[in-house]
């Protein structure tokens, strides 16, 4: 009779069924990187880039001409006029003249060009344009630290997921084992201990449910919080091609945003320490203007005026020096950090492909375990059925396979994310690397 009921017991654990998820759409990487980059981080360094490229406007303008109209309208109510002096037409005093009132109105139009500064707005608009590159290239980098945060939530929720399952898997097996030991306990075949043992295991395995859980539920919320969207499950990560360590080092370097930002605000910054000096040099401009005067004590009541002036700086009290030396410093600082920096894109890269290839190193080996673990089941459910081994035993060699399930689930969704992070940390795009729509557009949003 021991026989028959371990045959059943063994027969309703022989089906292991898949890890499952919940049901109703799926949220795959590749969207959640699509509303990752549509987020307010993006949106906020986007406008940074739109502001860097007024500035470039702003200096632009002073190249150009500019024009000023104005209308002045004055009334004098008690204009004292003019005094004769003594002597002039033969007075003997002073004699004041009073004009009276007075309504003069007069409307003026001016012109202004810029003709030579001696360099300085051209190094404005080189620092401005530089100052413009650099925030594209701090938006590219904004893309890509959320991008990678996205993959790392996504992970996270992504091997919960698939823990799930196999929580939900082994809650089953163990319940239909308790099922059939209660049933021979009662028939006086088992001793209670077995059942005792049989419903540990499944509250163990419940815990452990409850805890897998709260990791998914976790996950999900930090999902939602980058993709701005309700997440109920999500999709396996998707597999890329692996990357060699050298090349990704060196991507890396060519690549980064960060690097390009660095770079270039050292570059805006020295052009603005030319402008700085450049303050001390002579400025040569234009001025032409016409004017049109109602007024009754004037003969010339319309006048022309076309003028070309030269400005040549004396004394600033080494206010130009000293920016330009502020300036210059800001440079050295700039690429000293970029310096700093490209040693630690060096070290992450590297430190991406090391845990790279221990992931897929643990795959294997999580892999052989996984077989093992069954190998060990089927024995011991064998031994178990030929009454050669306990209960104990057998629950054992079920608790055995159960965590070789999950370290392999674990090790795979590793491996993938691993894959997908070197891909990141060395400047790749990975929408474009998983063929999403929106990465290459989303790179080339400021092109040109």
């Amino acid at each position: 009779m021991r026989r028959t009921v371990a045959a059943l017991v063994l027969a309703a654990l022989a089906g292991w069924p898949g890890t499952g998820r919940a049901a109703g759409a799926e949220l795959t990487l590749v969207r959640a990187l699509e509303l990752a980059r549509t987020g307010p981080a993006v949106e906020e360094a986007s406008a940074l880039v739109d502001r860097a490229a007024t500035l470039e406007a702003q200096v632009r303008s002073a190249r150009r001409p500019h024009l000023d109209a104005t209308i002045d309208d004055r009334f004098l109510g008690s204009d004292p006029g003019f005094i004769v002096p003594r002597g002039a037409f033969g007075n003997p005093v002073d004699l004041p003249l009073v004009a009276g009132e007075r309504n003069v109105w007069t409307a003026s139009v001016e012109l202004r060009q810029l003709i030579w500064d001696a360099g300085r707005t051209h190094a404005l608009l080189e620092a401005a344009g530089e100052a413009t590159a650099a925030a594209e290239a701090r938006r590219r980098a904004v893309l890509r630290a959320v991008d990678l945060a996205t993959l790392t939530a996504y992970r996270e929720a992504a091997v919960a997921a698939e823990l799930l399952g196999v929580a939900d898997a082994s809650i089953r097996e163990y319940r239909a084992l308790l099922d059939q030991v209660t049933a021979l306990v009662e028939e006086e075949q088992l001793p209670l201990a077995d059942e005792l043992q049989a419903r540990a295991a499944l509250e163990a395995a419940r815990l452990d449910r409850i805890r897998v859980q709260a990791r998914l539920d976790g996950a999900l919320a930090a999902l939602e919080e980058l993709t701005g969207e309700p997440v109920a499950s999500v999709a396996p990560l998707p597999a890329v091609p692996p990357e060699e360590a050298g090349d990704a080092v060196a991507r890396a370097v060519a690549s980064r945003p960060e690097l390009e930002a660095l770079t270039r605000q050292a570059a805006a910054l020295r052009a603005r320490a030319e402008a700085a000096r450049a303050e001390r040099r002579p400025v040569l401009g234009g001025r032409a203007a016409i004017q049109h005067r109602e007024d009754d004590y004037l003969l010339h009541k319309d006048n022309a005026l076309v003028a070309v002036g030269l400005t040549l700086p004396v004394l600033d009290g080494g206010l130009a020096v000293a920016r330009a030396a502020a300036l210059e410093a800001e440079a050295r600082e700039a690429e000293a950090g970029r310096s700093r920096l490209e040693r630690q894109v060096r070290r992450e890269v590297r430190q991406a492909a090391i845990r790279l290839r221990a992931a897929e190193a643990a795959v294997e080996a999580a892999g052989a375990s996984r077989d093992a673990a069954t190998e060990a089941l089927r024995q011991a459910r064998l031994r178990y059925r030929e009454e050669l081994i306990t209960n104990r035993e057998l629950l054992d060699a079920e608790a055995d396979a159960v965590r070789a399930r999950q370290a392999l689930v674990r090790a795979r969704t590793e491996a993938a994310a691993a894959r997908l992070a070197l891909e990141n940390l060395a400047g790749g795009d990975l929408l474009a690397q998983l063929g999403g729509s929106g990465g290459e557009r989303e790179g080339q949003r400021h092109d040109g």
